[in-house]
């Protein structure tokens, strides 16, 4: 019995750790599929394809005929192109990347088909298009006013050929929102995560389809979710099932974890485990202890150079700026703030740290401004002094001048970089600032 338990327990913990986010997709051509992909891989969502039942000819994708299919269907408001394969499991994940062409300045018609065939409550939306320089316009608003539900993000153009370092940074931003609507959601209780399984159709559905069902449909899609008994209760019975049971392993420490994430305290979890303990025994409670000081180890780790430096500024530092790093002496972070109108990213630097000379070009405009947010460090142009950086300190790049900015040897060093609009733009990375140089300044 309890070792058909366990396999229970490690079947449901399989379902449990499905990504909690998909690039769903429509590409004619292949453009998009090429951006859709490398999202997938930035972010780790599974990836869905939107297959027209009837696939599209070169052809029907000729624009330029008005007799064309892709013609006909834009002017046919009602036109809805059927969709072919797999039905896409919407309940499975909480965010969904939705990417399409721009036809006309708007999605084709399929993804109209898509966005109308799913229910989107409590799920978060992130549009995004490709084009040759149309922008996404209104076109991902279009598409929420279709779907009817859902919570859907201001949609972003991205060029078919985006570098995954340019990608990343527009991903970290996307991630940035959609965090801030999960909290604003769950403060107002407006998007109630739905608990999903399907790891009984995943590993025993052609086996034991009626076991499968009862583990999916049943246990989790009716039990899990009835609101006669909130999750954090669930969670509180599960634990001390699992404890009775003797399964002290790994499955019990997931669901400490989840019954920590729903709200179960310390002090709740040492009383009911206590509690537990007059009625399953001594040493299964010493045993659940060990795992739950773990869970609930409430415990400080010291605070770094990194984090007190983090306390004094008011921008984040963000993550390693690895994709760069191999145009920086030292270790940098970078951390998107905005990736709409202006890119606006806070660039840190460690003690010491500093990026090698380049250039931004441009054939109009172009050209960075920099803002000193935290802090000691300098900026440089090639036959000039170095220009000391504090906070409030501002420096206006125009396109075509060499230069390098870094933080003081003695001190960290923060600036907000904004890049501006410009045509033809592109960065030109040179070499190194010399230890030379550099040690000459104070």
């Amino acid at each position: 019995m309890k070792k058909a338990l366990f396999v229970l327990l490690c079947l449901v913990c399989a379902g449990l750790c499905r990504a909690e986010s998909a690039v769903v997709y429509f590409s004619a051509t292949g453009t998009t599929k090429a951006v859709a992909e490398k999202i997938a891989g930035v972010t780790g969502a599974d990836l869905y394809e939107i297959i027209p039942l009837r696939a599209y000819t070169k052809e029907d994708l000729n624009y330029r005929d008005e007799n064309s299919r892709c013609s006909k269907e834009h002017k046919d408001p009602d036109a809805r192109p059927k969709i072919g394969g797999k039905a896409f499991d919407i309940g499975a994940y909480d965010v969904i990347y939705l990417g399409y062409p721009i036809w006309w300045g708007v999605a084709p018609r399929i993804a109209e088909t898509f966005v109308e065939s799913y229910d989107f409550a409590g799920k978060i939306i992130m549009p995004f298009c490709t084009s040759g320089s149309s922008p996404i316009g209104d076109s991902a608003k279009l598409l929420a006013e279709r779907a009817g539900s859902g919570t859907w993000l201001e949609g972003e153009r991205l060029d078919g050929k985006i570098s995954e370092a340019d990608l990343r940074i527009r991903t970290a931003a996307w991630k940035k929102s959609i965090e801030g609507v999960k909290k604003t959601s769950l403060r107002s209780g407006s998007m109630k995560k739905k608990i999903t399984q399907t790891a009984g159709r995943d590993n025993l559905g052609d086996f034991a389809p009626l076991f499968a069902h009862l583990n999916d449909d049943v246990l989790f899609g009716e039990v899990w979710n009835d609101e006669s008994v909130s999750v954090k209760t669930r969670c509180v019975i599960t634990v001390v099932c699992l404890m009775a049971s003797g399964i002290t392993d790994s499955s019990l420490t997931y669901h400490l974890e989840n019954a920590k994430k729903n709200g179960v305290t310390k002090d709740e979890i040492a009383g009911i485990i206590t509690h537990a303990a007059m009625y399953c025994g001594w040493p299964k409670a010493w045993a659940v202890f060990r795992l739950a000081k773990d869970v609930w180890n409430e415990e400080s780790a010291p605070l770094t150079d990194k984090d007190r430096y983090q306390n004094t500024i008011f921008f984040p530092i963000g993550e390693p700026n690895d994709a760069y790093a191999k145009y920086f002496v030292g270790r940098s972070y970078l951390a998107p703030l905005s990736a709409a109108q202006v890119p606006v990213y806070n660039v840190t630097f460690e003690p010491g740290c500093r990026n090698n000379w380049h250039v931004h070009k441009a054939s109009e405009g172009g050209g960075q401004m920099l803002i000193c947010v935290g802090g000691r460090g300098y900026y440089q142009e090639w036959g000039k002094d170095a220009v000391e950086m504090t906070p409030g300190t501002v420096v206006n790049i125009p396109a075509g001048v060499k230069h390098w900015h870094g933080a003081a040897a003695d001190s960290w060093f923060s600036h907000l970089a904004l890049e501006i609009p410009g045509k033809n733009t592109s960065n030109e990375w040179l070499e190194p600032v010399s230890d030379e140089d550099y040690n000459k300044l104070k």
